[in-house]
């Protein structure tokens, strides 16, 4: 091939159909490219964190951040927001969103690339496309929903990206991406492993203190709850009658005095029953009572008597006299 050069003033030799000049020193736009790729590295600007970074969106959107970026000499920016839409995977698929160098389209976009077989989709870099990936996404069958713990940034990765960040040579951010990953898979090992020790030994103290409680009552409650508790009515209601038990009733309906009862379904029948006299009036002072249907008649019958003189000297033999001050 020729050698190429510029860019030097150029003398007019003619001019196109459509009326622009032709030059005798004119060069295009591969030219430009390639001399711009000669100092700037492909990649995003690192002038702001987020430049072109993606985020989770709703559902399977994600959004792009505004940003810059560089491909092969050829540069695009975008000052809002944009978003695209992953598909629902069929099976465990890593998806890659790619920005894209299309020479024949003459344009630069952003696309999702879907792998296969767990595996991340190839970037295309040939002479007319190149492609560099800002973020990888790994979703499991079905997933509707997208978060951010699903994208991995890879704008980092000066394999997949990189950073435009000086001018002659770009910073070699992929090393500080790798301890970056390395420090967080090393504390992500400790940290569940830590998790594992808390919880195993947790479980295992909490069955261990089961174990001991249950222990304590399983004789009280059984291996079946319900069960136990009717074995225990059911005892209950086995013991009436027996000693220890409980009182229960005849025939009639009533307590039997054998269990302590009266063997009586009233007072009157058993006053009766119990050879205490009449079985609606006063009760006989030969029954014990006193006879008598009022307390100051029971207390004279008694012998029993007061008043504010002295007690008088015919009083009764055997009684009592109380003088009322």
């Amino acid at each position: 091939m020729a050698l190429k050069y510029g860019i030097f003033p150029g003398i007019k030799t003619g001019q196109t159909t459509d009326g622009l000049p032709i030059s005798d020193r004119a060069v295009d736009d591969q030219y430009f490219a390639r001399y711009h790729s000669m100092f700037l590295s492909n990649g995003v600007y690192g002038k702001t964190s987020d430049n072109f970074q993606v985020v989770a969106g709703d559902g399977l959107v994600v959004t792009l951040k505004p940003g810059d970026i560089f491909i092969n000499g050829w540069y695009a920016y975008d000052l809002g927001s944009s978003t695209l839409t992953v598909p629902t995977p069929d099976a465990t698929t890593i998806y890659r969103i790619v920005a894209q160098l299309d020479q024949i389209d003459r344009d630069i976009h952003f696309e999702v690339k879907a792998g296969s077989n767990g595996a991340a989709p190839a970037l295309e870099r040939t002479s007319d496309i190149y492609e560099l990936c800002l973020a990888e996404i790994s979703l499991s069958r079905g997933v509707t929903n997208i978060t951010q713990s699903n994208i991995r940034d890879t704008r980092l990765d000066t394999n997949l990206c990189g950073l435009v960040t000086g001018v002659i040579n770009q910073v070699k951010t992929d090393t500080l991406l790798s301890q970056m990953e390395s420090w967080f898979a090393d504390k992500k090992t400790a940290n569940e492993a830590d998790f594992k020790h808390w919880y195993d030994t947790f479980t295992a103290q909490s069955e261990s203190n089961f174990n001991t409680w249950f222990a304590g009552i399983k004789n009280t409650l059984g291996s079946d709850t319900a069960g136990h508790l009717l074995n225990l009515i059911n005892a209950i209601s086995d013991s009436k009658g027996h000693a220890n038990g409980i009182a229960g009733l005849n025939s009639d309906g009533v307590v039997p005095p054998e269990q302590g009862g009266t063997g009586q379904k009233s007072l009157s029948a058993f006053r009766t029953a119990a050879g205490l006299g009449n079985t609606t009036g006063p009760l006989p002072i030969a029954n014990g009572g006193h006879g008598c249907n009022n307390r100051v008649d029971g207390l004279h019958a008694m012998g029993i008597n007061w008043g504010t003189s002295a007690a008088p000297a015919t009083a009764a033999a055997n009684s009592f006299y109380i003088q009322l001050l």
